[in-house]
């Protein structure tokens, strides 16, 4: 599957890095984030989680979460990932 690297030029949004080899990266450019294209399994299990009436509960979470929906929409994609949603609201 493999990695999407959003690149900036002085500060500013460049898009997708093309891939290849950078031997003498300038240093103007700058690598935001780098993003997996696997599907990525959260698991959240809670254990005993007491309720308003003092009942315990177990409850087991799991998410499955994918960046892009195809090829077209890629780049616009994992943009809005980083940029409005974010890992840290994650």
């Amino acid at each position: 599957m493999g990695m999407l690297i959003l690149e900036k030029v002085w500060g500013k949004d460049n898009g997708l890095m093309e891939p290849g080899c950078r031997c003498c990266y300038w240093f103007k450019y700058e690598i935001a984030c780098m993003i997996s294209r696997n599907t990525v399994r959260f698991n959240c299990p809670i254990l005993n989680a007491p309720t308003k009436d003092n009942v315990r509960v177990c409850l087991d979470i799991g998410i499955n979460f994918h960046i892009g929906r195809n090829e077209e929409t890629l780049e616009n994609d994992a943009k809005r990932f980083f940029y409005n949603f974010g890992p840290n609201r994650l």
